[in-house]
């Protein structure tokens, strides 16, 4: 037989006296997994508002509102002080404390010009001492037949001539170069050397020198060199003399001309020397330069932990917010509405099927006074709030009536009379209405439990065959 046709053949069974007893026992524990079915009201209670940012189920949302993160400002320094633009990446903002440098040493190159650098100048003027002289020196003389021959040399200071004692060791007549007169001859050979001393001493650039030479034969490469002792000047004449001694050559030479320049003998003056002993040379310019230098910081940022709407002496960050949701907590509390006081053994609290309020929190007021059968209103009061229900008090043993003041209360009490006479019949109830009225379950629900009881009680049974 099939499972089909075994619940098909259950539906008309009908309950004998000898199954009850297991029919009480599957329904007592139907009864302890399924609850009962009794007529109450929810009531939801708000709290105080306040806000979180993860609202929970029973948080009701009242508004939205963005918070900020927001944070104090702190600079830290650079170590050291730069010139603008050259600052350490790690260190951008320029603060207004700054130094100025040490002026650099001036320096005839113009300085690199950079922010904030203080560029100097100064005018240097350039002399020279004037140096004196009292000798002179003709040498590496060379002539036809190595001889070259000196007719006349006078010796100028400021175009003033000025007297001379002519020196040389192997030639003739040398004091006649001296004597005005240029028909005569001095004959130097190349390897002698004339020294003329002067009878003081000159400044070089006031010295000239006139000379009267010629050449035995002529048509030859002369040439010879004036110096000095310190050899400041350095005279070189190298010529082709056509003239024979019948006929001299002058040459004529202003010694400042073929002075040397010897930087060591240089005078520097920032302001111009009204001094004879010095010759001007030049005036330039130097240059020195001062920079300004910053200390440069960071900014860093301490923030605070918690998100804020506003804070004031604070900065906000608009790039890190939260949502945060104002919302007020809802209480629940479920009371009985078909509370009926039969007896003077209550308690009012038990008409609290649920709550999430402590117990203890909540307060009760009523007026019932138990002496007297009628309708009664009970408060439950919690934060001010109260929420109001009614109760009737219907003592059996009590012979008068419940009379009513007006119609409204009567309504009430018929309404939980109804549902108490749904309950409880004064009849006596059949065994399955005893089972019906524990279960509070309609009739028609009562038959189908048992027939499953019943299925289950003749499991076996119809399993075996």
């Amino acid at each position: 037989m099939k499972g089909g046709d075994n619940y098909a053949h259950l539906k008309n069974y009908k309950i004998e006296e000898g199954d009850m007893k297991k029919i009480r026992i599957i329904l007592l524990i139907l009864i302890m997994i399924f609850p009962n079915i009794v007529s109450a009201s929810t009531y939801y209670i708000p709290e105080d508002s306040y806000y979180v940012d993860n609202p929970k189920e029973n948080e009701e949302i009242l508004e939205e509102e963005k918070r900020y993160r927001f944070y104090k400002e702190s600079k830290e320094y650079s170590e050291d002080y730069y010139i603008e633009g050259e600052n350490p990446k790690e260190y951008p903002y320029q603060s207004d404390q700054y130094k100025k440098t040490e002026d650099s040493e001036y320096s005839k190159e113009y300085p690199e010009e950079l922010p904030g650098r203080i560029i100097k100048s100064k005018d240097i003027y350039m002399y020279q001492k004037k140096k004196k002289i009292n000798k002179l020196y003709i040498k590496n003389i060379k002539g036809s037949m190595n001889t070259l021959h000196l007719n006349e040399l006078k010796v100028y200071n400021k175009s003033s001539q000025i007297p001379y004692l002519p020196v040389c060791l192997s030639c003739n007549e040398i004091n006649s170069i001296n004597d005005n007169k240029k028909n005569t001859i001095t004959e130097v050979k190349d390897t002698d050397m004339i020294t003329l001393t002067l009878n003081e001493d000159f400044y070089l650039e006031d010295i000239s020198i006139d000379m009267y030479i010629s050449d035995p034969i002529g048509s030859d490469m002369t040439s010879f060199h004036i110096t000095t002792d310190d050899n400041s000047i350095d005279i070189f004449t190298e010529m082709t003399l056509y003239t024979k001694d019948d006929t001299s050559y002058k040459l004529s030479f202003d010694l400042k001309d073929y002075e040397k320049e010897v930087e060591e003998e240089y005078t520097y003056s920032e302001s111009p020397l009204n001094n004879e002993e010095y010759n001007f040379i030049k005036t330039y310019k130097e240059y020195s330069y001062q920079d300004i230098k910053y200390l440069y910081y960071r900014i860093k940022k301490e923030y605070l932990d918690d998100y804020y709407k506003e804070k004031e002496g604070y900065y906000k960050d608009e790039t890190q917010f939260k949502s945060y949701y104002k919302v007020r907590y809802q209480n629940k509390i479920i009371l009985k509405e078909d509370y009926i006081i039969t007896n003077h053994y209550y308690n009012l609290y038990d008409m609290i099927e649920d709550s999430t309020i402590p117990i203890d929190k909540i307060k009760v007021e009523s007026s019932i006074d138990i002496t007297k059968n009628g309708l009664y209103k009970v408060s439950f009061i919690y934060n001010n709030y109260s929420i109001d229900q009614y109760v009737i008090v219907d003592r059996e043993e009590q012979l008068e009536s419940i009379t009513f003041t007006n119609r409204s209360d009567m309504k009430k009490a018929k309404k939980i009379k109804n549902k108490k006479d749904n309950i409880s019949k004064k009849n006596k109830p059949s065994k399955k209405n005893i089972l019906l009225s524990f279960i509070n379950l309609s009739k028609e629900t009562f038959d189908k439990l048992c027939r499953i009881c019943i299925f289950f009680s003749k499991y076996n049974l119809y399993w075996n065959r």
